[in-house]
């Protein structure tokens, strides 16, 4: 397997804190066993040793051997992950030694305790080993010498991928790190007389004298991709690695441009399903289909794509009569907007001003609903470090736009403009919260400030303490300044993201540097009448990011939500696996990691062979069929944004942009 391959499984499952996730099913080991367990419903429910005669405890994250007898192997006693006669698993583990001249690391690929692999490394030393257990027998399956001896104290990452029988990639890396310290990382032993595929996995630490604990085991995670054994186990389990969506079915949509990646629109109604897209010719384009029809009716409009600007997005809402509203493909350009003559009929598509002022340099276009459910757009006028942000009200009866509010909701004096979370995000407790950060020029370093306020009506405003506002909102409008982050200290326009706790306290997510020049993960909650910043992530690393154009996204962070009574939150990180904290609603710090969901191979796959092409996949910004646990999807590939530059040629061929119907599967 090559390296990066490993690196992947490395950066995929790797968990926060101490904490095996396996099937879908995650234990935090927050207790002390000492007996064996007879639920085996519960993956983890009791860690014991290879002859019962050791104990274990907890302390913090911390897993501790209180007493030591050789081999000192701990494993879980209620998992079988393999199945037939092929091997797909992963497992890793974070170990450190915390004495000189000590072995300990990972035990796995058990078909019953006398038969199993270990991989191991030997503290104050270079050495590191794969051993074969065969009916009572050892063998050196694989052995070497690292880069740097491991150091006691010191977590190193032990990984170890098969997916083949007998044939394993294992890598040894610093925790954190992505530098590879072992030479041999592929495998296959077929000497010991092993050939066992299945069973247990557990954690391993040589022997010391009684009393001494002498390894620390964190993040240890199995993810098997094969379905559990239906006979023999204790208990039917589901494997992560399974979707969390099952496809009901696809509809080609038509082919599109993939030379750049723009999002596109999409809303679904009782009946009727709509989209919005650029073609394979940067023609925008509207359809149409019933919902019980593959058929789609199309409507070309008179504007085309920008070749490689990502900016132009399409926005579509309908409103209450069913008349289709459409604006997109603005950058810093003129209002383009389409609306039906009749409803639900893309064919009747006509371009309109709305208010005919300050309409030539828009950009950002949101439709979104208002208290009473009044149909309200917002944008930019200006540019970026010099704009303002507009909101008009429609009038179904009229068929007209007017201003929100008369003046702009934002104005940056000319000297810079605000990014808005768009739309405002509406709470249980009635207020419609808006947050931003200000941006004084096109260079994505000059982000400062993450501001609040919030509103009942949209016209009236207060900042968090209840103090009414005058409008525009500016960068010296008292009270509304949530975290004074300076220029060029990892604040980037997008921060801001609204959510709630258990209580219903609004909570600001958002990066910047910590005090160590590193890019860390905040929650700033409303508190009362004021605020409370957390850093909530550990990160080693430092994103800076700068120039014009559209960002490259080394780091996404997502709102808080509350899910089966957990405070959660998810996010993406370059160097980190992409999934959701679970965290301490008082603290906001992660107790635990979960999976990301995972989405079926037949989409996430890429199936160009064009060099760095991805698959996009979109969900409904205003889902109005959501039937449960049916969704909508869009589904298509392109390649990554280039800083809106011109590509040079050869371009790829268009792709397809298809219509995935599918439903979320309980674990």
């Amino acid at each position: 397997m090559e390296k990066n391959k490993i690196l992947y499984f490395f950066y995929y499952f790797l968990s926060f804190s101490f904490t095996l996730t396996a099937f879908g099913v995650t234990d935090d080991f927050n207790r002390i066993d000492t007996t064996y367990s007879t639920d085996g419903s519960t993956i983890g429910a009791n860690w014991v040793s290879a002859d019962s005669s050791d104990k274990f405890s907890i302390s913090g994250n911390e897993l501790l051997m209180d007493t030591v007898t050789a081999p000192g192997i701990l494993y879980n006693n209620a998992q079988q992950t393999l199945s037939g006669s092929g091997s797909n698993f992963t497992l890793s583990a974070d170990v450190a030694g915390r004495v000189s001249n000590c072995w300990q690391g990972i035990v796995f690929n058990y078909q019953n305790a006398s038969n199993y692999y270990t991989l191991r490394f030997k503290t104050d030393t270079t050495g590191y080993q794969l051993l074969g257990f065969t009916n009572g027998g050892v063998a050196v399956v694989a052995s070497g010498n690292a880069s740097a001896a491991f150091t006691a104290g010191t977590l190193y990452t032990l990984m170890v991928v098969s997916d083949t029988a007998c044939r394993f990639y294992f890598t040894i890396q610093a925790a954190g790190s992505s530098v590879v310290l072992n030479p041999v990382t592929d495998v296959e032993d077929t000497g010991t007389g092993g050939r066992f595929v299945g069973g247990y996995a557990g954690l391993y630490s040589g022997s010391q004298p009684s009393g001494v604990p002498d390894a620390r085991f964190d993040n240890f995670n199995l993810e098997s991709f094969s379905k559990p054994k239906p006979a023999g186990l204790l208990v039917a389990l589901t494997t992560k690695t399974l979707p969390d969506y099952e496809i009901l079915e696809s509809i080609p949509v038509s082919p599109v441009w993939s030379a750049v990646n723009v999002p596109y629109a999409m809303y679904t109604g009782t009946n009727q399903q709509f989209v919005a897209f650029y073609d394979a010719d940067l023609q925008m384009v509207a359809g149409q289909r019933s919902l019980n029809s593959h058929e789609w009716t199309f409507q070309k409009l008179p504007t085309w794509l920008s070749r490689w600007d990502s900016h132009n997005y399409i926005e579509m809402m309908l409103d209450d009569e069913g008349y289709i509203h459409i604006s997109g493909n603005m950058h810093v350009s003129p209002l383009i907007y389409f609306r039906s003559e009749k409803p639900y009929d893309v064919t009747s598509l006509k371009q309109f001003t709305m208010t005919g002022e300050k309409e030539l340099t828009t950009t950002y276009p949101v439709f979104f609903r208002g208290p009473t459910g009044e149909l309200i757009f917002t944008y930019r006028d200006g540019s970026s470090g010099s704009g303002d942000q507009i909101a008009n009200i429609y009038d179904p009866v009229s068929k007209t736009w007017r201003r929100l509010i008369d003046s702009p909701l934002t104005d940056g004096q000319g000297l810079m403009n605000a990014y808005l979370q768009t739309p405002p995000v509406l709470g249980s407790d009635g207020w419609f919260h808006l947050s931003w950060v200000w941006r004084d020029t096109y260079l994505a370093d000059s982000n400062h400030d993450l501001c609040y306020a919030r509103s009942k009506d949209l016209i009236h405003w207060e900042t968090a303490a209840g103090t009414p506002i005058e409008l525009p909102l500016r960068l010296d409008t008292p009270g509304v300044i949530v975290d004074p982050v300076p220029v060029k200290q990892g604040m980037l326009n997008g921060n801001g993201k609204i959510g709630f706790d258990s209580q219903g306290r609004v909570i600001l997510s958002y990066h910047k540097f910590d005090a160590n020049g590193k890019t860390q993960l905040y929650n700033a909650r409303l508190e009362g009448n004021s605020w409370k910043i957390y850093q909530t992530s550990d990160w080693d690393y430092r994103w800076y990011f700068s120039g014009g154009g559209t960002i490259i996204m080394d780091i996404r962070i997502y709102p808080v939500t509350i899910k089966n009574g957990e405070l959660r939150q998810s996010f993406s990180h370059i160097r980190e696996p992409a999934g959701i904290f679970v965290l301490d609603e008082a603290t906001l710090k992660p107790i635990r990691s979960l999976y990301s969901e995972k989405w079926p191979a037949e989409l996430t796959a890429v199936r160009s062979v064009f060099p760095e092409m991805r698959t996009s996949i979109m969900g409904e910004k205003y889902p109005q069929n959501s039937a449960g646990d049916i969704k909508y999807i869009l589904r298509w590939e392109s390649l990554p944004n280039y800083r809106d530059q011109a590509r040079p040629e050869p371009w790829p061929e268009p792709s397809m942009l298809e219509m995935y119907k599918v439903k979320y599967l309980s674990k």
